[in-house]
């Protein structure tokens, strides 16, 4: 009975996200109500708050939960290993954000909410980033942060870009792979140590 319960209440949700995701192509997150987003998806409104109590907290609950899925992605490897092989990193992040594709061209939309955008590229810069600058750029953590933040920027705008523009004949896999390149090409050309050696 619980496990029935459980998956009424995820289909639930899915369908409430799907929804949102759909109406915010045309909306900001402020203009969409709750009696709009339930009725588009032909359910009560008290249904909608029995779990969340607005469309902000349900926002905001789908960019926690995206944001703690990706650090646990990022934190199941030191950065040591992440260097030397970045490919399974990248391929389960994109994996997640193929696996929410909807809702993430929602939030990262012209009306979604340029915070999530901003947390995102925070937690890739504090997690795979960050440590390495301290340790082999300790005093030129300036020089280099801009590269970095131009290299995160363009992997974003590239998973963007592969989940709203419908570009998903790539696998994860396959856009993992280029963006590696493109990453190792800026770190070659800006001639950044990648190591001590």
């Amino acid at each position: 009975m619980i496990e029935a319960k459980d998956k009424r209440v995820r289909r639930t949700k899915k369908l409430l996200y799907h929804e949102l995701a759909i109406l915010m192509k045309e909306k900001s997150i402020d203009e969409i109500t709750v009696t709009e987003l339930t009725k588009q998806c032909h359910m009560n409104r008290s249904t909608f708050y029995l779990h969340y109590s607005d469309i902000h907290e349900m926002v905001r609950k789908a960019e926690d939960s995206i944001i703690g899925r990706m650090e646990a992605i990022f934190n199941r490897e030191d950065y040591q290993t992440i260097l030397s092989n970045p490919l399974p990193l990248f391929i389960s992040a994109l994996e997640l954000v193929q696996e929410h594709a909807d809702i993430m061209c929602a939030l990262l939309g012209s009306n979604g909410d340029m915070g999530f955008y901003r947390r995102l590229k925070q937690q890739i810069y504090a997690r795979c980033l960050e440590s390495w600058l301290l340790t082999y750029h300790p005093h030129e953590t300036e020089k280099y942060w801009a590269c970095y933040s131009f290299m995160i920027g363009g992997c974003v705008s590239m998973a963007i870009s592969w989940i709203s523009e419908d570009l998903l004949s790539d696998t994860p896999k396959e856009l993992a792979e280029k963006m590696i390149i493109y990453c190792r090409a800026i770190i070659r050309s800006s001639d950044i140590k990648l190591s001590d050696s």
